[in-house]
């Protein structure tokens, strides 16, 4: 027995505060200084990217102060939570961790790329590796949730 939604208004709710999830990322990734067309036809001379692994990350524990550190850091991890423990409830099919790796491997690098090919922010490679790991916090919580949920619809008594 899985954890499902059994009901169509759970699944229209689910499908609903996805959508508002997904809203919320393009918000905070994309539109984080705002939209105007001339932001995205500006030319900087400069695209700004981190293509070395870990190279922000311990930046930010080197040079800035913890504070700072831990919110960039706890920050892209925390963003992709709910995609890891959404888009199981919402797609059956995706219940296995590779899954959700390749999967949410790939909406981060789309919204870093987006991020890049119309300077509205900077490519990262390390925002990546975070946002996946978020998604695979996600999807424990997922998983972790389902197992005690399965084991009570099991054990009614206990």
């Amino acid at each position: 027995m899985k954890l499902d939604l059994r009901h169509k208004t759970h699944k229209a709710l689910f499908v609903m505060l996805f959508f508002l999830y997904l809203l919320f990322l393009i918000k905070v990734i994309l539109l984080k200084y705002g939209f105007t067309m001339s932001l995205l036809l500006m030319q900087l001379p400069e695209r700004s990217y981190n293509i070395i692994p870990f190279k922000t990350i311990i930046s930010y524990c080197l040079k800035s102060d913890f504070k700072t550190c831990v919110f960039e850091l706890l920050g892209n991890i925390i963003a992709f939570i709910p995609m890891g423990f959404l888009l199981p409830f919402l797609l059956k099919r995706i219940n296995k961790m590779r899954k959700i790796v390749a999967i949410c491997l790939m909406i981060s690098l789309s919204f870093e790329l987006i991020q890049l090919l119309t300077n509205v922010g900077q490519f990262d490679i390390d925002d990546i590796i975070l946002n996946t790991l978020g998604s695979v916090i996600g999807f424990l919580i997922y998983k972790g949730l389902n197992f005690r949920i399965v084991k009570t619809w099991s054990n009614p008594g206990s």
